[in-house]
């Protein structure tokens, strides 16, 4: 039998407290399935947390536990003002219906999201700053850059669509989904795909983890298909009013495969 591969996710919070972390394993092929679930896989620092130390964390986990892909609920770019496309955020967001869009550099919708914007667009970009890591930007996953040996793929997901493209209901927020939602939904998503390892999971945080880990999964070859919102990320010069950045990008969905 070979060596399963592992994929992680994280549902990235404002505070290494609300942050949710999942590690899957599955094997390949016809007959792959998932041999593994570990909602809650990240003993994350004890000391402030910055995008530089969530990047230096999630590095960490990933060489330790041997992952192939880091999938990332957060947004990864800004908007392109040369991209024509509907509603104030990027296309991926737009197909996606996040409630809170990327705008410009700088500007964010609603405006009270652009701190945790701004930590999410940098913790993508010291990720994509490690030469043993790649941030996807493809629509098929035969056509991904290759990784360098112990490498590993980064990508951005939106949970809630995820639960969509699945056929399940989304997790509701916090204040609407106490344990016994949590559990209930976390139940119908084990059902959905086969996962092992039941234990009654009810943190919403972790579960959220789990649905990004499975995005991850479909990209790199997972018993699931990916399913890719959006145009590729590009960088763009600076002007007067903004440096060098990277915009746009993919929000990769997940569905059981049939």
């Amino acid at each position: 039998m070979s060596t399963p591969v592992r994929v992680g996710g994280v549902d990235l919070g404002a505070s290494w407290k609300t942050t949710g972390s999942a590690e899957l394993a599955f094997t390949t092929g016809e007959a792959g399935r998932f041999v593994s679930c570990r909602p809650d896989a990240v003993a994350w620092p004890q000391r402030p947390i910055t995008a530089a130390e969530m990047a230096a964390a999630i590095d960490t986990w990933a060489h330790g536990s041997g992952l192939r892909a880091v999938s990332i609920d957060g947004p990864q770019a800004w908007k392109d003002p040369r991209e024509v496309h509907p509603g104030v955020g990027r296309a991926c967001e737009y197909a996606c219906k996040t409630p809170g869009k990327t705008g410009r550099h700088g500007v964010s919708f609603p405006r009270t999201w652009l701190k945790w914007i701004c930590f999410s667009i940098e913790l993508f970009h010291h990720l994509r700053a490690l030469p043993h890591v790649v941030v996807a930007n493809s629509v098929e996953p035969s056509t991904l850059q290759p990784l360098l040996p112990n490498g590993y793929y980064v990508l951005e997901c939106f949970p809630t669509s995820a639960w969509r493209s699945s056929g399940l209901r989304p997790l509701p927020g916090h204040s609407k989904a106490p344990p016994p939602v949590v559990e209930s939904h976390a139940r119908a998503l084990w059902e959905a795909y086969g996962l092992p390892d039941w234990r009654g999971l009810q943190h919403h945080d972790h579960l959220q983890a789990v649905v990004a880990a499975l995005a991850g999964a479909a990209l790199v070859g997972g018993p699931c298909v990916s399913r890719p919102s959006g145009v590729p990320a590009r960088r763009i010069p600076g002007d007067a009013g903004s440096p060098e950045h990277w915009t746009e990008g993919f929000i990769y969905d997940v569905s059981p495969r049939p």
